[in-house]
């Protein structure tokens, strides 16, 4: 016979929210948080670790892998698996089709986080191309946040304008838009940098002396 918890049960996930979680055997938290004996192979941890930018850290009581102190990969150790799971904006579609043997996260309905089993030789490989996948997704995409009241639709299309390399959505909330910069196709992140940059300064500045950009000031910049 399985005990089951009546009522929810809070969980940390991924983007350090709490989620309820109702009718979760006791059995499978026990899992969560104990984890296995699985160790990450050596060869992915060395390939994380020598990814130009990449830092390491600590989540969830275990090694984590950071750009530009951005947290976006780690090895998730239940009681029968180990999984690598990295961020890969809104790209998860697309990863999980590029990437055979790669799933969507359970907890997040389709957007960030992605995961791979990793219990294989082959699933290593998988595995290499996985954190290749995810960092040139990190290397080319940036977000922007922007207060509501100062992110203009002429700023929008004068970066549109500028920038035609860039791809731009915006998602709009009460106070502050996220607006999410892509250097689509560009395969020198050096190029990448230098694109998503000149974007971040079209929507967050230069600014006239009440602290709001302006037109011409950008003008000046781009020529």
């Amino acid at each position: 016979m399985r005990l089951v918890i009546i009522g929810p049960i809070l969980m940390k996930n991924e983007a350090f929210t709490f989620r309820p979680r109702e009718w979760l055997p006791v059995t499978e938290t026990i899992a969560r948080r104990q984890g296995s004996s699985q160790k990450p192979p050596e060869q992915l941890r060395e390939l994380l670790v020598k990814l130009p930018g990449v830092t390491t850290g600590t989540r969830f009581g275990g090694e984590a892998f950071f750009f530009r102190k951005r947290f976006f990969c780690h090895f998730h150790a239940t009681r029968d698996h180990l999984f690598l799971e990295t961020f890969v904006w809104h790209n998860v579609e697309a990863v999980v089709s590029e990437v055979p043997g790669t799933i969507p996260h359970p907890e997040y309905g389709g957007y960030g986080w992605v995961r791979l089993p990793i219990d294989s030789d082959d699933a290593v490989s998988r595995g290499r191309q996985l954190i290749e996948t995810t960092y040139r997704y990190l290397r080319t995409t940036r977000r922007v946040s922007i207060p509501q009241e100062k992110l203009r639709p002429e700023t929008l299309d004068l970066l549109r304008k500028e920038l035609p390399e860039i791809r731009v959505k915006v998602k709009e909330s009460k106070k502050r838009n996220q607006v999410v910069l892509e250097a689509q196709g560009v395969l020198d992140y050096e190029k990448a940098d230098d694109l998503l940059d000149k974007a971040t300064r079209i929507l967050k500045g230069p600014r006239n002396h009440r602290g709001r950009p302006t037109i011409r000031s950008y003008r000046r910049v781009f020529g």
